[in-house]
């Protein structure tokens, strides 16, 4: 994994959301299913990534889909050059 292509991923997805074509938002279940539930509440509550509610108290959580893919791509850059070097 490069940076180049992490950017050029993260560009794409933004453009697909700026096209209207994906939802800019993922659900709290659904960052659970992708990222694991452990890692998203764990960058919830060390404010990594910001939860945003639909309403008042038992409305949804949903969280930036930029926001989240750029933590997790930063990360695992992160551990690539922690590896290679």
């Amino acid at each position: 994994m490069g940076i180049i292509r992490t950017a050029v991923e993260i560009a794409c997805t933004k453009t697909i959301i700026e096209a209207g074509l994906l939802n800019p938002y993922l659900t709290l279940s659904s960052a659970y299913k992708q990222y694991g539930r452990r890692s998203v509440d764990k960058w919830i509550k060390e404010g990594s990534i910001t939860a945003h509610k639909t309403g008042d108290k038992n409305s949804k959580v949903q969280l930036d889909r930029i926001e989240l893919s750029m933590l997790v791509k930063s990360t695992e850059l992160m551990v690539y050059f922690k590896q290679a070097a």
